[in-house]
């Protein structure tokens, strides 16, 4: 065979390979589309029905429970996909699986605990602690993640993301049915948990239909070993990282009470819709960016540059629609009852802005496997919101957990780069970019075609 012919050959297999990612990453997109879509939705009807006070009590459930997520995760996402894309044959992606799967199940059944022991000394009246005993078994069900990881080394996301988009429309459909039929409040925390058994009994459905899966999961010693010392100290991040996503509705209900939650709850369902956009456009432009790493510096910070200003046009435009239409929003998803959740939208939808450049800023430490310092920039911003909750929720109620949450956001995304050292030319880029808001404008589509 000639070199020419071997070219070919590589070409076309080439080919089909970048097409396989691209539709995977399609229904991937979808997915969170769809869930994000629905989730919206059903929460907005939910909230209707149950008033601020219910619907403020089962958020501080949701919160209690989803702080600690990323600890039942125990950081294996990453470790899961690498472990299973080395494995040699099926019965060392057995022993991965299996192993990661007892290890998620254990440390999810200590976040249950940890969860009810939390709650009983913050609150420890019986409705509560009845709402966060059946929200915190949707933990339990995270432990099947691994089968998700093996479809996205395969590249078959369809099978997986079908089963979640159907597992939460059945979900959003028994919340908004339970709303028609005036379910009491336990009913919405037990959809809740449904919505994730049905997606575990789907998963392991379509995995099961797999002709090259392996034939049964097995734990392992030496497996569970590496995973257990190679997660912790990704699961102490996780946990970090809850704490600091939710520590705002624990405090707000600890120092106002349920009308107050369920006023900010609404908002923040709202604008943390928006996370995903920001999100999509850095796992979507970055791996392009990153190439350049090495190779060519000068274009790697020119496309670096131009991605963030891309994330400050959009995180700068979704503030000031919020700004200028956030009592329209409030009124037409949640009605009057929640119009104060209108200044909480105001406030909180400019996180996405921070929110946007702390994303690209955690890409860029990546890119030069500075990933360490990650869970110390996440330490002094779960400080900042604490003090800052502390201080401005007795004056403020919703709003100053909303205005809390923006300053420790703005803290976390541009202060904390200036106290280390590889994090300073963030602070230059990120300047940069709100200045060239006017000329990224005109110049960005023919930027965009030269990150791909």
């Amino acid at each position: 065979m000639s070199d020419s012919d071997r070219q070919q050959d590589s070409i076309g297999a080439v080919e089909p390979n970048r097409k396989a990612y691209a539709k995977n990453l399609s229904w991937q997109v979808g997915d969170r589309v769809v869930r994000l879509s629905l989730a919206v939705v059903s929460s907005a009807v939910v909230a209707r029905y149950l008033g601020p006070d219910d619907f403020g009590l089962l958020s501080v459930a949701l919160a209690a429970v989803g702080l600690f997520a990323g600890f039942a995760r125990f950081g294996l996402e990453h470790i899961v996909l690498q472990d299973i894309a080395r494995a040699a044959t099926s019965g060392d992606e057995a022993k991965v699986l299996g192993s990661a799967f007892w290890l998620r199940f254990a440390s999810a059944a200590l976040t249950w605990l940890a969860a009810m022991s939390m709650m009983t000394l913050l609150d420890g009246r019986g409705e509560l602690l009845t709402l966060v005993a059946v929200i915190g078994l949707l933990n339990l069900t995270l432990a099947w993640e691994g089968i998700e990881s093996w479809f996205q080394v395969k590249v078959r996301m369809r099978p997986t993301s079908l089963v979640r988009m159907i597992a939460a429309l059945v979900g959003a459909a028994l919340r908004i049915a339970g709303a028609w039929l005036a379910a009491p409040l336990i009913w919405f925390a037990t959809t809740t948990v449904i919505e994730g058994v049905l997606g575990v009994i789907g998963m392991r459905r379509v995995f099961s239909r797999q002709a090259d899966r392996p034939p049964r999961l097995a734990f392992d010693n030496a497996a569970c070993r590496r995973l257990l010392q190679q997660g912790w100290p990704l699961a102490l991040s996780g946990l970090a990282t809850g704490i600091y996503m939710r520590v705002d509705q624990l405090m707000l209900h600890t120092l106002a009470g349920e009308a107050d939650v369920g006023i900010y709850s609404a908002a923040v369902r709202i604008s943390e819709a928006w996370y995903f956009v920001p999100g999509i456009f850095v796992s979507t432009l970055f791996p392009a960016i990153a190439k350049m790493r090495g190779v060519d510096e000068v274009a790697f910070a020119r496309r670096f540059s131009t991605m963030l200003a891309l994330l400050s046009l959009l995180g700068v435009a979704a503030g000031i629609g919020a700004w200028l239409f956030g009592d329209l929003i409030i009124a037409v998803v949640y009605g009057t009852a929640y119009a104060p959740a209108a200044g909480v939208l105001m406030l909180h939808m400019w996180t996405g802005l921070f929110v946007g450049w702390g994303l690209a800023r955690n890409a860029w430490l990546a890119a030069y496997d500075a990933n360490r310092l990650v869970l110390a920039m996440t330490l002094i911003g779960l400080a900042v919101n604490v003090a800052l909750n502390y201080v401005w929720i007795p004056k403020y109620g919703a709003l100053g957990a909303a205005a809390a949450t923006l300053a420790t956001q703005a803290v976390f995304a541009t202060v904390v780069n200036g106290l280390f050292k590889s994090c300073r030319p963030m602070l230059i880029y990120q300047a940069q970019s709100l200045l060239a808001l006017p000329s990224v404008v005109i110049r960005l589509p023919n930027e965009i075609r030269g990150m791909r």
